[in-house]
C-alpha cells in the first residue's frame, strides 16, 4: 500500500471496484490453470515407455558462481533502496529487502505463464533415469527471441507491480502466480485425500501463526509498528496466493478426473482430437528418454460435471465472501484486499471439496472418485532392464494407450 493511500469507509460501489478484480483473477486462474495442467497431463500420458541413458553426475557450482549471484542480489537491493528512497516510501529498506526476494520469483512466474498460455516455444515432457518429469524447450529460430520478449515484458510488469504499485499489474501478477504455483503443486496432490490432508495441515499452521501474532505485544506507534505493518502486507498476499493455488489444483484435478471417467466409459477415442506428438530425446540434455509435446489445446467433447461443480462452488464462495465484507463494513486498501483473498480462498476450499463429493454421491461414483489417484513420478528405472519395473499410473503404459493416441510424428528441433 502506498504511503499516500488512506483507509476510509467504503460504499458498495467501492467494494465492487476493489474486490471484483481479485475475484476475476482467481476465477481466471481456475480456467487457465486447469486447462494448462490438463494439457501437461495429456503429454505425460503419451510419454513412450523406454529406458533413458543415465547421465553423468552434474558438477557442483563453483564458489565464483555463488559469489556472482550474491553480488547481483546486493546490487539489486541497493538499487531498489535508492529507488524507494527517491520515491518517498515510508520504509524503503524493508521494501527493498522484500522486493529483492519477490522480484526474481515474479519475473520467472510471469514468463512461465506467458509461455504456458501461448504454448510457445514448443515444450516437450521427458523422463530421466530416476523417473521424474523434465521439460525441454524446442530450440527453434524464433524461440530465443520470443523468450527475450517474454523476459522484458515480465520485467516491465514486475516494475509496475513492485515499484509503481499499479493495481492492474498487481492483479495480473497475482493471477500469474496462482496459475504457476498450482502447476508446481499438482504433482503433490494426486488424490482427494491428499487435498484434504494438505488443507487441514495448512489451517493448523495458519491458526498457530495467528495465535502467536495476537499474543505478541506490538507497539502502537514508532518505527517497529510501521515496520511490522508494512512487512505483513507481503505475507498476507503470499498466503492468499498459496491458498488460491490449492483451489486451482483441486479444479485441475476435477478436470482430469472428468476426462479419466470419460475414457473409462468410452468405446471409441477420436484419433484427430486426442493425438499427441512424440518427441525424440534432446541431444543437448543427456539422461532423458523420448517424450511428448505438450498440446496447444485440450479435448472439449466430453462431460465435465466435477470441473463445473468446482467452478460453481468457487463462484458461490467468492459471492459469500464479498457479502461478508459488505456486512462487516471493512475499509478499502491493499492489505484489506489481501485479507479478502485469504478469506475467500479459505471459505472456497471446503465448499468446493464437499460439492465435488456430493456430486460423486449423486452420480453413484463415490468409490471411483474417492479411490482415483494419479502417479506423476515413477520409481527409478533400472539401467539394464525393460519397462516391466515401471509403476502403473497416469503416465504408465496401461493407462496411456486408452487415454489418447500418440502421434508417431516427432516435432522438429531445427
Amino acid at each position: 500500500m502506498k504511503n499516500t493511500e488512506e483507509l476510509h469507509p467504503a460504499t458498495m460501489q467501492d467494494y465492487v471496484l476493489v474486490y471484483s478484480p481479485v475475484i476475476l483473477a482467481v476465477l481466471a486462474a481456475h480456467i487457465v490453470g486447469s486447462t494448462s495442467s490438463f494439457r501437461y497431463w495429456l503429454a505425460v500420458c503419451a510419454i513412450p515407455n523406454e529406458v533413458p541413458i543415465r547421465a553423468l553426475q552434474p558438477q557442483k557450482r563453483p564458489w565464483r558462481t555463488i559469489l556472482m549471484y550474491a553480488a547481483v542480489y546486493v546490487t539489486l537491493c541497493v538499487a531498489l533502496y535508492n529507488t524507494y528512497h527517491a520515491m518517498g516510501r515510508e520504509l524503503p529498506d524493508v521494501d527493498a529487502i522484500l522486493t529483492s526476494f519477490l522480484l526474481p520469483v515474479a519475473i520467472f512466474v510471469i514468463s512461465g505463464i506467458l509461455t504456458t498460455y501461448t504454448a510457445l516455444p514448443v515444450t516437450s515432457v521427458h523422463r530421466n533415469s530416476a523417473g521424474a518429469l523434465v521439460n525441454h524447450l524446442a530450440q527453434t529460430d524464433g524461440s530465443k527471441s520470443r523468450s527475450v520478449v517474454y523476459l522484458f515484458l515480465s520485467i516491465a510488469i514486475c516494475i509496475g507491480t513492485f515499484i509503481a504499485e499499479s493495481d492492474v499489474f498487481v492483479i495480473f501478477t497475482v493471477f500469474a502466480s496462482i496459475v504457476m504455483y498450482s502447476r508446481w503443486c499438482h504433482q503433490g496432490f494426486n488424490s482427494l485425500k491428499q487435498f484434504a490432508m494438505a488443507f487441514a495441515n495448512y489451517v493448523v499452521v495458519v491458526v498457530c501463526i495467528i495465535i502467536m501474532f495476537l499474543l505478541t505485544k506490538w507497539p502502537v506507534d514508532g518505527y517497529t509498528w510501521n515496520l511490522s505493518r508494512r512487512a505483513l502486507t507481503y505475507p498476507v498476499w503470499i498466503n492468499g496466493i498459496t491458498w488460491s493455488a490449492m483451489l486451482v489444483s483441486l479444479t485441475s484435478f476435477c478436470l482430469r478426473l472428468d476426462y479419466h471417467i470419460h475414457v473409462e466409459r468410452s468405446t471409441i477415442v477420436s484419433v484427430d482430437t486426442f493425438a499427441v506428438k512424440t518427441a525424440p530425446p534432446p541431444p543437448s540434455e543427456l539422461g532423458l528418454g523420448s517424450g511428448a509435446v505438450i498440446p496447444s489445446h485440450i479435448p472439449t467433447k466430453f462431460s465435465k460435471p466435477y470441473f463445473f461443480t468446482s467452478i460453481a462452488a468457487a463462484v458461490c464462495a467468492a459471492v459469500a465472501s464479498l457479502a461478508c465484507i459488505l456486512i462487516l463494513g471493512a475499509t478499502i486498501g491493499h492489505p484489506t484486499a489481501g485479507i479478502f483473498l485469504c478469506m475467500m480462498t479459505a471459505v472456497a476450499f471446503p465448499i468446493q471439496y464437499f460439492a465435488v463429493l456430493g456430486v460423486a454421491v449423486l452420480r453413484g461414483e463415490w468409490r471411483l472418485v474417492s479411490q482415483y489417484k494419479e502417479e506423476w513420478v515413477r520409481k527409478p528405472i533400472p539401467a539394464k532392464s525393460g519397462t516391466g519395473g515401471l509403476e502403473e499410473g497416469s503416465g504408465g503404459m496401461l493407462e496411456s494407450e486408452p487415454l489418447l493416441n500418440a502421434s508417431k510424428d516427432s516435432y522438429d528441433n531445427n
